[in-house]
């Protein structure tokens, strides 16, 4: 098994048997938690990746009002759940855990296009999270969806419902 779509794909380019299976959520572990929406933005990991730490000082220098970082496994559905948006920056266009992460804790993911990674075949763009492909669009919907509120928690729910439906581990035993 191999968690990332192009992954297998090139094991089985090379003459391995592998199949996808892909990353996911537990609900009691990454679940929403009762809170406010106090913040404005959330990320929680690693500032790797060149893109990814310009994207998180871009974001972090106009909307200071986020959390931005690592934290405790303990408290990273309540960092999401405060938040308005759920921040990704995929690394090498994999469906990482943040994706699952962040949709389970009830909050809007924002997640560059990961073409090739399989993201569109778990989920539906613009339905259940949002996606950009470049700074403008990626400030553009953070505008819109912190002013927005009822679109953004609309989608929220249908990712989270989703996340719930079919994409946890107990989904994927």
């Amino acid at each position: 098994f191999c968690a990332q779509a192009n992954g297998t794909s090139l094991l089985n380019d090379a003459g391995v048997h592998a199949t996808w299976l892909p990353l996911a959520c537990d609900p009691e572990i990454h679940g929403q938690r009762s809170t406010s929406r106090s913040r404005d933005i959330a990320f929680v990991g690693n500032w790797i990746g060149e893109e990814r730490v310009r994207l998180l000082q871009l974001i972090h220098g106009r909307y200071p009002d986020s959390y931005i970082g690592r934290a405790c496994f303990e408290n990273m559905a309540e960092i999401y759940s405060s938040a308005k948006i759920g921040f990704n920056r995929s690394v090498a266009d994999d469906v990482n855990m943040r994706v699952f992460e962040v949709l389970c804790s009830g909050t809007v993911l924002l997640t560059n296009r990961i073409d090739g990674g399989g993201l569109s075949d778990l989920l539906r763009e613009g339905k259940q999270y949002i996606e950009y492909t470049s700074d403008d669009e990626l400030l553009d919907r953070l505008v819109y969806f912190l002013h927005n509120d009822v679109d953004r928690e609309k989608i929220a729910a249908a990712g989270r419902a989703e996340v719930l439906a079919r994409h946890t581990y107990r989904h994927r035993m």
